[in-house]
């Protein structure tokens, strides 16, 4: 975000940026994209109801860790079911990338949501 702000540029990208020599990836244009270099945000925009959207990871040479479940890290080049249910939204770490989280008072790591 900084040097989005000092250099000017984009915070909100298609995943096509970061990966372009992967072709699966122009079948997901419209319903993924990649946020602040470093998160890849899954929305469900096809059915509020449908509890289950598949979405394509590319290979970042390492694994896509769930910021919703941060137990669950995915590999790339392969196509998963993400679940939609409840009020949260699919939000990946892309490989090689940090982000600093704050604890709550119960000292559990906050979801984001």
């Amino acid at each position: 975000m900084r040097e989005v702000n000092n250099n000017g540029g984009t915070c909100f990208d298609p995943m096509l940026y970061y990966f372009p020599t992967d072709s699966n990836l122009y079948n997901e244009i419209e319903s993924t994209f990649m946020f602040a270099g470093a998160l890849k945000v899954t929305p469900n925009l096809v059915n509020s109801t449908q509890q289950w959207i598949p979405a394509y990871f590319p290979d970042g040479n390492g694994k896509w860790v769930n910021l919703n479940n941060l137990r669950e890290a995915l590999n790339g080049s392969h196509t998963y079911q993400l679940d939609t249910t409840g009020y949260s939204t699919p939000v990946h770490l892309m490989p090689g990338k940090i982000i600093a989280f704050q604890n709550n008072s119960k000292g559990d790591i906050m979801n984001i949501h």
